[in-house]
């Protein structure tokens, strides 16, 4: 049998993580690290160089992220360190020790202004301190390392942790009313199809990016389709409905971002172009209606609801 070389995931505990951990759980045994908060805080650089230097990966894959986006307004240097610096650590270690890198990134490392969806190469602009701290940890891995992955992916659900999926179906058991915003247009993406097209891209061994000319940089990743998060509660209470979970929610009112006022700005177009992914690729993501399905199926054969 080959010798697998060693492979460590960062933030084994988030949406992403967690989809990563359950597939290489099933795939293979040998040589993977998985890491959540508790076994190193990455936003601790001497912990995390630590760390590394313990397990010395070939191939690091950094799920840790802080995502909470109003949070980060007041919890800029947290966001930074964890977002930013921790994901610059990582980029330096590889550099020095011949190992590559896949990061996550965001939509939000864009304003929002542009009338189509984002191409990767476009002028970024981030209206936030969550964005900025993502689009700065770009910025860090590309100045470190070559031999990185950046995805950008965007509205991200799964079975697990808090996604706006879960939020809406607690709300739409709760309330009768709810006002959901109807101006941001992007993509929803289910975690578990990011794990599997990301290791479809690299392999499960990660031995595809040994590959002397394999193709490293920065992609946009997520679920076919786009639509408002007004349209997306309304798929999930309809997919619900027809699954018979039980709801109290009887209507669902647009509203504006400005109305809402939540206390970070955030893009209101957030739609991303796949091309470069596709073609570089040659791998197909599922609608995000397909997969909304997947999702709440799922969570009420497990008694999730």
């Amino acid at each position: 049998m080959k010798d697998r070389g060693r492979l460590l995931v960062f933030g084994k505990n988030g949406q992403i993580g967690q989809a990563f951990s359950e597939i290489l759980s099933r795939n293979r045994s040998d040589n993977v690290y998985l890491l959540g908060s508790q076994d190193c805080r990455v936003e601790k650089t001497d912990e995390l160089e630590r760390v590394l230097e313990r397990i010395r990966p070939q191939l690091i894959v950094n799920c840790a992220a802080y995502t909470a986006v109003d949070k980060a307004e007041t919890e800029s240097d947290l966001a930074m360190s964890i977002n930013t610096e921790a994901p610059g650590v990582m980029a330096r270690w590889c550099a020095q020790n011949r190992a590559k890198l896949i990061h996550f990134s965001t939509d939000y490392v864009f304003n929002g202004n542009l009338d189509r969806p984002y191409l990767e190469q476009d002028p970024t602009g981030p209206l936030g301190a969550y964005g900025q701290s993502k689009l700065m940890g770009e910025k860090l891995i590309r100045q470190h390392l070559k031999a990185h992955l950046i995805f950008r992916i965007s509205w991200v659900f799964s079975c697990v942790g808090n996604n706006f999926v879960k939020t809406m179906l607690r709300l739409g058991s709760e309330r009768e009313s709810l006002k959901i915003v109807s101006d941001q247009i992007g993509s929803p993406t289910f975690a578990p199809d990011v794990a599997r097209a990301v290791l479809k891209v690299v392999g499960i061994d990660g031995e595809k990016v040994s590959d002397t000319e394999f193709p490293f940089g920065t992609y946009h990743l997520h679920n076919l389709g786009e639509t408002t998060w007004f349209e997306f509660a309304q798929s999930i209470f309809a997919v619900a409905k027809s699954l018979g979970v039980a709801l109290k929610v009887k209507e669902i009112l647009p509203t504006t971002t400005a109305e809402f006022g939540a206390p970070a700005p955030r893009p209101l177009n957030s739609r991303m172009n796949m091309d470069l992914f596709s073609q570089t690729f040659g791998i197909d993501m599922p609608s995000w209606e397909q997969s909304l399905n997947s999702c709440i199926t799922t969570l009420q054969k497990n008694s999730l609801l």
